[in-house]
C-alpha cells in the first residue's frame, strides 16, 4: 500500500468513525425526546433544540461573515419549512411509537427521494432504485402491520411516514442548494424556520420545565448539535456513499436503548421490516453511486 493509499484509507476510516458518532448522537437525541415527553410536549422540545441551534449558528455566521438569510430564499424556505414539518413529526412520533420502529419508519425518507428527485430535479429513476424503494415500503408495512392485532395503533406511525416524505423533500431541496449556499446558511435557515413554526403553533401548550426536565432538554439539544457536527465531519472525510449507510445504525442503537431503559421489545415481523428498510436504503445509495460513476465515465 502506497503512502497516498494509506492516507486515503485513514481519512475514510475517520469519516466512518464520525458517522458512527453521528448515529450515536442522534440516538441520544431520540432517547431524551422520549425521556422528557411525559411532561414536556414534543413541540416544545423541538423548539428548544431549534432555538438553541439558531443562536449558535447566528453567532458562527456573524463571526465568519456568512450570509444569515442567503441568496436563494425561496429554496431555503422550502427546505426550512419541509424540514420543520419533518422534524415535528419525528419528535412527536418518538413519544408514541417505540424508538427503533419510529426511527425505521422515519428512515423511509430515502425511499421517497428517488421519486421526488425525478419530479423536482428531473433525475432518472432506474429499475433498481424503484425495486429498492418498493422493498423498503414492504418493510414499512411489516412494521405497521395494518389490520393485524399486533400492528402499531393510532396515527403515530402514519405521522412518521408523512414526516419521512417531508424529510425527503427537504433533502432533495438540500441537494440543489449545497452548491449555491454556504452549509451554515442552510442549517440556519432550517433552525430559524423550525423555531418560528414550533413557537407559533405550540406556545400555548408550553410548560415551564423543572430542574430534571431542563437537564433532559439540555441533553437532547446537545446530542442534536453533536450529531450535526459529526455528520459534517463524516462527509468531509469520506464519500457520502460510504458513510451514509452507517446512519442506519441508529435503528440498532435505539433498539438497544429501548430494550434497556423503556422495556420495548420489537417482534420478529417488525425486526424483519427494519432490516428491509435498512437494506433498501443502502441499496438506493449504492445504485446512486454506480449511476454517478457511469455519468462521469460518459462525460470523459
Amino acid at each position: 500500500m502506497t503512502p497516498l493509499e494509506s492516507d486515503t484509507r485513514s481519512t475514510q476510516l475517520r469519516g466512518v468513525g464520525f458517522m458512527v458518532l453521528t448515529a450515536l448522537s442522534f440516538s441520544g437525541l431520540a432517547f431524551f425526546i422520549r425521556f422528557v415527553s411525559p411532561e414536556i410536549p414534543a413541540i416544545e422540545s423541538f423548539f428548544v433544540r431549534s432555538f438553541s441551534n439558531s443562536v449558535l449558528f447566528v453567532l458562527f455566521a456573524l463571526q465568519r461573515r456568512i450570509s444569515i438569510f442567503g441568496k436563494h430564499r425561496r429554496d431555503l424556505t422550502v427546505r426550512g419549512v419541509s424540514g420543520s414539518i419533518a422534524g415535528l413529526a419525528f419528535f412527536w412520533g418518538l413519544t408514541v411509537v417505540p424508538l427503533s420502529e419510529a426511527s425505521a419508519l422515519f428512515r423511509t425518507a430515502a425511499l421517497f427521494m428517488p421519486f421526488l428527485a425525478l419530479l423536482l430535479l428531473g433525475e432518472k429513476l432506474s429499475i433498481m432504485r424503484s425495486l429498492a424503494a418498493f422493498t423498503g415500503f414492504i418493510g414499512a408495512c411489516l412494521i405497521l402491520k395494518p389490520g393485524f392485532a399486533s400492528g402499531l395503533s393510532g396515527i403515530g406511525p402514519w405521522v412518521l411516514l408523512g414526516g419521512a416524505f417531508f424529510n425527503a423533500l427537504a433533502m432533495v431541496t438540500l441537494r440543489s442548494l449545497t452548491k449555491r449556499e454556504h452549509s451554515l446558511t442552510i442549517l440556519l435557515a432550517f433552525s430559524l424556520w423550525a423555531s418560528l413554526l414550533s413557537l407559533i403553533f405550540g406556545y400555548q401548550s408550553f410548560v415551564w420545565p423543572d430542574e430534571r426536565q431542563w437537564w433532559g432538554l439540555l441533553a437532547l439539544s446537545s446530542f442534536g448539535l453533536l450529531g450535526q457536527i459529526f455528520q459534517v465531519l463524516a462527509y468531509k472525510h469520506a464519500e457520502a456513499t460510504l458513510v451514509t449507510p452507517i446512519n442506519y445504525f441508529e435503528i440498532f442503537f435505539l433498539g438497544i436503548l429501548g430494550w434497556l431503559f423503556l422495556d420495548q421489545h420489537p417482534d420478529l415481523i417488525s425486526i424483519m421490516g427494519m432490516v428491509l428498510i435498512t437494506a433498501s436504503g443502502i441499496a438506493i445509495v449504492g445504485v446512486s453511486r454506480s449511476s454517478s460513476k457511469k455519468a462521469v465515465l460518459a462525460a470523459e
